[in-house]
């Protein structure tokens, strides 16, 4: 609310500009608040703050901070007024900078060496490459990579899973790596009309599930192309990679896994999501204790040992 006094644990992930004291200008900037995933602008003018925010974006420092909250332009903003790094014991998780710039690089590295059919690669181009919000957005609310930019960190674990498949498994031509990479970068591509950027869930989201809205998107892509995607035959298996990555029709798969390729990267998904919901209890989990249940692997507990 206007003129609220608040507090927040936040981490700085953004100095868009840094202000001249001597001409009274303000240091500006992102926050991102420690466990919900928010993000807003702040701007400050003590600044004495200057390079402890500066370090902050470099070294993923948690802030403890003080300020206003108030609309300028008409644009909520945060006026920090004083700050400074929190006791690591006193956050239970410390979260992840993650440079979106690297993870596109390596999406197009692996594109350019892997995907030559022109058609395929013009849709992973501009589903996925040309897509802002594909880099921006998370991949749940909870269940496992749900903060900013989750949603492209976990789609590119999942791609270098089906490549390294593809190695082990795809020898005399059985498997299409052109269909498992678009496929694995694609098959989350509706949780950008399921869930909003902040993680809450859309009203489209609540009735139609990412993955009928993922097939969709390749249908559009080919519609406005003057083409069916029904009769593409990579493209067509890349839908069916969308549909049935879920695995199990009870999971919210419209189709289970109808090739090996499906199967592949419905396993890798499943893996990324696990291993990162095991990994994000963990780091809240004290030594030789057993971590909360973890949905992202069917509710099981993991002991800390070291």
């Amino acid at each position: 609310a206007k003129n609220e006094k608040i507090e927040y644990e936040a981490t700085i992930i953004d100095i868009t500009s840094m202000g001249n004291e001597e001409k009274g200008s303000p240091i500006r900037g992102f926050l991102m608040f420690e466990g919900s995933g928010e993000t807003k602008p702040f701007v400050s003018w003590k600044f004495e703050l200057a390079e402890p925010f500066k370090e902050a974006v470099n070294t993923i420092e948690i802030f403890d901070l003080e300020g206003i909250g108030g609309l300028y332009n008409g644009h909520e903003q945060l006026r920090v007024g004083d700050g400074g790094p929190a006791g690591r014991d006193s956050v239970r998780k410390v979260l992840k900078i993650i440079d979106m710039a690297e993870i596109k690089r390596e999406f197009e590295a692996i594109l350019n060496t892997y995907v030559k059919t022109e058609l395929v690669r013009e849709m992973a181009d501009l589903l996925v490459l040309a897509n802002h919000k594909f880099f921006t957005w998370p991949a749940a609310t909870s269940v496992h990579h749900a903060f900013k930019g989750g949603l492209a960190v976990h789609s590119l674990n999942v791609t270098k899973h089906a490549i390294h498949n593809w190695e082990m498994y795809g020898e005399e031509g059985r498997l299409d790596i052109e269909v498992m990479i678009v496929g694995a970068m694609m098959h989350d591509i509706g949780k950008l009309h399921e869930y909003n950027e902040d993680g809450s869930r859309t009203l489209k989201g609540n009735i139609i599930s990412h993955l009928v809205d993922g097939a969709e998107r390749v249908t559009d892509f080919m519609a406005a192309r003057g083409l069916n995607a029904n009769d593409n035959p990579q493209v067509l298996m890349i839908k069916h990679i969308i549909l049935s990555h879920h695995e199990k029709r009870e999971f919210g798969s419209p189709n289970e896994p109808n090739t090996l390729e499906a199967f592949l990267v419905a396993r890798a998904d499943a893996l990324d999501s696990a291993v990162e919901g095991i990994l994000s209890e963990l780091e809240k989990t004290e030594p030789n204790t057993f971590s909360d249940r973890v949905r992202a692997s069917n509710g099981g507990r993991y002991l800390k040992w070291r």
